[in-house]
């Protein structure tokens, strides 16, 4: 089997932010989305999860 050179580290991060995105768009809430992800900060865990435009007006909608 050949040495398959992929840069592993940009990979695990962009698994990690599909990941707390994901889950946000679930509704699961950022302090648990922040201990599955190991961040001390909330703020650290909201640089991965990133709102897409349907996410955020069906959120809008909540307040209805």
């Amino acid at each position: 089997m050949g040495h398959f050179n992929w840069p592993l580290t940009k990979g695990h991060h962009a698994l990690r932010h599909t990941f707390a995105t994901r889950a946000s768009e679930k509704n699961i809430d950022l302090k648990t989305i922040q201990r599955w992800l190991g961040h001390a900060s909330i703020a650290t865990t909201m640089i991965y999860v990133h709102s897409t435009e349907e996410h955020l007006e069906s959120a809008a909608k909540l307040l209805d």
